[in-house]
Order: C-alpha cells, then structure tokens, then sequence
C-alpha cells in the first residue's frame, strides 16, 4: 500500500470531486453503521468491495488536505446524497486505482 505524502515536486495526485464525494458518503455511511445505504449499495452492486476503498484512502486522504480539513468528525455529506457512482464497474476503479498508484510511483522514481 501506498503512504504518506503523496506528492513530489509540486505533482499532486488527488481524486476527481465525484470520486471524494462519493467516499465521503461511503465513508460515512461506514461510520454510520448505515450499510443500506446508496454509496454502499452502488458499490456492492458493482462487486466494489471495501479493500478498494482501502487502496483508495490515501489518494482520498491526499485530496483532504489539499482543500482543506472536514469541517465534523464524519465527512461531509455530498450536496446530492443519491449520487451516482463515479465508477462504471469494478474493472473501471481497478484500472482508477492502478493509474494512480503508477502516477505516485513514476513521481518517486524518475
């Protein structure tokens, strides 16, 4: 798994606004216990599984701090909490997280 700050020379790697919004309501729904809810059941619908929100978090985490703090302990909920998921299919995030995990790694070793 990928850590830490993930940026080198001013390069960020940051989720899209639909792909942070969508983990922030799956996120919260987490917390909430709320497994029934919309981002949970996109996800199950699509085969997407928490450990692809795992290999996500950093890049999530990433995107936090460029545009600031949450402003509660929960992340916030989207303006639109029915929206939809920013993934077509599980094979779509797949290749999602690999193109990010291969921009942070093609940063770090010129």
């Amino acid at each position: 798994m990928i850590s830490g700050r993930l940026l080198k020379k001013e390069k960020i790697v940051m989720l899209t606004e639909s792909e942070r919004q969508f983990m922030d309501l799956f996120l919260r729904e987490g917390f909430n216990h709320d497994y029934e809810g919309n981002a949970h059941k996109l996800s199950w619908a699509k085969d997407i599984v928490y450990d692809h929100y795992v290999q996500l978090y950093p890049f999530y985490e990433e995107t936090w701090k460029m545009i600031g703090d949450w402003p509660d302990h929960l992340p916030p909920i989207p303006d639109d909490p029915n929206l939809a998921s920013p993934w077509s299919s599980k094979h779509e995030l797949e290749a999602r997280i690999f193109e990010l995990q291969s921009l942070v790694v093609s940063e770090n070793h010129p």
